[in-house]
């Protein structure tokens, strides 16, 4: 409990907690997480759960409120290797075809 917090306040800490855990294995699996905003008590409280959840997965990530649902989405994720060994194969056969062989 925050310093100076009132009382009631640990019950809403560990709610947001438990909301981390669940939005933080959605984030690890698929970079995002939603929920539909009738099934969410509270939509700050949500938001703030889901922004714990991607600084603890050392992610940045965005929330936002859409089409009656509440979301959060992983930003500036890691190029995954399989994408960078394909860019660097697709420079190589360019290269090759504009400058010819090496002499």
């Amino acid at each position: 409990m925050v310093l100076g917090a009132a009382p009631g306040d640990d019950l809403s800490d560990a709610r947001r907690e438990r909301l981390a855990r669940v939005i933080a294995e959605d984030l690890k699996t698929q970079t995002y997480a939603q929920a539909m905003v009738a099934d969410v008590e509270d939509v700050d409280e949500w938001r703030a759960a889901a922004r714990i959840a991607g600084r603890r997965l050392g992610l940045r990530v965005r929330t936002m409120i859409r089409y009656g649902a509440v979301y959060v989405r992983a930003i500036d994720l890691p190029t995954p290797e399989w994408v960078r060994q394909r860019s660097q194969r697709q420079l190589a056969d360019l290269s090759r075809r504009l400058l010819g062989p090496p002499s």
